[in-house]
C-alpha cells in the first residue's frame, strides 16, 4: 500500500527509482516506516530518509484515505486534498461517512456509492440523502447557480436514488450545510459570502455617496 500511496505522488520527495524496492519492503503501515529503513533504498541517504519520515507522518490522514481507497478498488488521487478538507481523524470522518468523499470535486457520487458499498452501507442509508442534496446543489453552483429552486431540488435528488429529498433537505439543514429562503436552497458558505459580498458593497455604495457631495467629505 505504501509503494502504491507514493506511486500516486503522495508521498512527497519519495524517489520514483525506489518504488520496486518499497513494494519489497512489505511496510503494511506509516509505523512500519523508520529512517534505517528506508536507507536501505535505492537514492535514499542520511539527509533524504528523515525528512520523508517526516514527510509520511505530516500525511497520516492522506495515508488513512488512501487505504479506504485502495481497498474499494478505486484511484488514490485527490486524498491529500480531501484529507485537507476533512481536517483532523479524515481517515474516520469518511469511513463514518463514505458520501463526505464528495467533498472532493474530482469525485462522483456513484465513487462515493461504491466507497460505501465496499463499507458495508447501502443506498437507502440516511446519510446518503443530505450529501447527495449537497452534491447537487455544488454542481449546480459550479455553473453561476449559488441557489436552486426546492422543487427543482427535489426532482433531481430523487432522480439520484433519494428516497425522500424533503427530509433529506431538512437534514441538509440541521447541520448547518444547506439554507433555505422561501422556495429556495443554497449551500451554506456560499449563501453567506453573498451576504458578506451583499453587505461590502451597500457600504461601498454608501461610501461613495458620502464622498461625492461638495467638499468631497462626509457629513
Amino acid at each position: 500500500m505504501l509503494a502504491r500511496f507514493a506511486a500516486a505522488g503522495l508521498w512527497p520527495g519519495f524517489p520514483r527509482r525506489a518504488l520496486d524496492e518499497l513494494r519489497r519492503t512489505g511496510f503494511a503501515r506509516i509505523d512500519d516506516v523508520d529512517a534505517t529503513a528506508l536507507l536501505a533504498l535505492t537514492g535514499i541517504g542520511p539527509v533524504t530518509a528523515p525528512r520523508l519520515v517526516r514527510a509520511l507522518t505530516d500525511r497520516t490522514d492522506a495515508y488513512d484515505i488512501a487505504v479506504l481507497l485502495d481497498a474499494a478498488g478505486m484511484p488514490l488521487r485527490g486524498a491529500d486534498r480531501l484529507a485537507k478538507e476533512l481536517g483532523a481523524g479524515a481517515g474516520e470522518a469518511l469511513r463514518g461517512n463514505p458520501w463526505r468523499l464528495l467533498a472532493a470535486p474530482e469525485r462522483s457520487l456513484s465513487d462515493a456509492d461504491r466507497l460505501a458499498a465496499g463499507l458495508g452501507l447501502t443506498r437507502d442509508h440516511p446519510l446518503r440523502g443530505p450529501a447527495v442534496v449537497g452534491y447537487l446543489l455544488t454542481r449546480v453552483a459550479v455553473h453561476g447557480h449559488t441557489a436552486w429552486p426546492v422543487d427543482q431540488l427535489c426532482r433531481e435528488a430523487a432522480a439520484h436514488g433519494v428516497a425522500d429529498p424533503a427530509a433529506a433537505i431538512e437534514q441538509a439543514v440541521a447541520t448547518g450545510a444547506v439554507v433555505t429562503v422561501t422556495d429556495t436552497a443554497a449551500l451554506n458558505r456560499y449563501d453567506g459570502a453573498e451576504r458578506t459580498l451583499a453587505n461590502d458593497l451597500i457600504r461601498l455604495a454608501r461610501t461613495a455617496q458620502d464622498w461625492s457631495r461638495p467638499g468631497g467629505t462626509r457629513r
